[in-house]
């Protein structure tokens, strides 16, 4: 059985709680997925099927909408994980240009009172990169945290990243590869892209020009057009 990550957000916990937030339209850009992304049921449905044990909940980029919005993700990711104990797990949503205080104490929260766990953070926030030190406050609140647990998960995680390499497996695939990349990606360099390109057979890659790490966020048009021109031609 597989450990998958996916986002959910329950449509009917979201017309009750989340009042000021409308993301049907936001949403429905992902398609197929849509269903599943909004319906506790039917995302469990899906993971059954699938194989999958269990689901991390997170909603990445649109923590844009601010603390508040983190804050009511926070409680109703909370109850999704005690209705359905085992299946799901949360992580931590905050929104790192708030106050420094509020974003602690929301972390606070969440581990002593909501039994979430883990802080999710995306790669960027417009320019503001992971390394930037207006996000240093949330690590060092995360890593106060991290600093009281049990080590040995993650010893165990570090060993499994050190031993795993797929890149020989790279030649043994044979569906149709796009490779995309954003040519202001500065959060994985290009090195890797051009990996895949040269040693996918039949690989296709493409610069997304004005384009960080999360092209489909920041060029969902251009990205849309690749990736619908490489299907219809596949």
């Amino acid at each position: 059985m597989l450990e998958g990550l996916l986002f959910v957000l329950d449509a009917d916990f979201g017309r009750q709680v989340f009042h000021d937030y409308d993301f049907t339209t936001s949403l429905k850009r992902f398609a197929k997925s849509y269903e599943r992304m909004t319906s506790i049921d039917a995302d469990l449905d899906y993971m059954d099927g699938a194989g999958i044990d269990m689901a991390i909940l997170s909603v990445g980029y649109f923590v844009s909408n601010g603390l508040e919005f983190c804050r009511v993700c926070n409680t109703g990711y909370s109850r999704v994980v005690r209705q359905h104990p085992g299946r799901f797990r949360a992580m931590i949503q905050v929104y790192p240009f708030d106050d420094v205080r509020k974003n602690r104490d929301e972390i606070k929260r969440s581990v002593e009172e909501l039994g979430l766990f883990g802080l999710a953070l995306v790669s960027s926030y417009g320019d503001t990169t992971l390394d930037a030190n207006q996000l240093d406050p949330l690590y060092e609140a995360a890593a106060a945290r991290i600093a009281g647990n049990d080590k040995t998960p993650y010893r165990r995680a570090i060993r499994a990243i050190l031993r795993f390499d797929a890149r020989k497996r790279c030649a043994a695939i044979r569906a149709p590869s796009l490779v995309v990349a954003g040519d202001r990606d500065a959060t994985v360099p290009l090195s890797p892209k051009l990996f895949l390109r040269d040693n996918i057979p039949g690989a296709e890659f493409v610069m997304i020009p004005n384009s960080g790490h999360a092209t489909p966020i920041d060029q969902p048009q251009k990205f849309n057009d690749v990736l619908m021109d490489f299907v219809e031609r596949h």
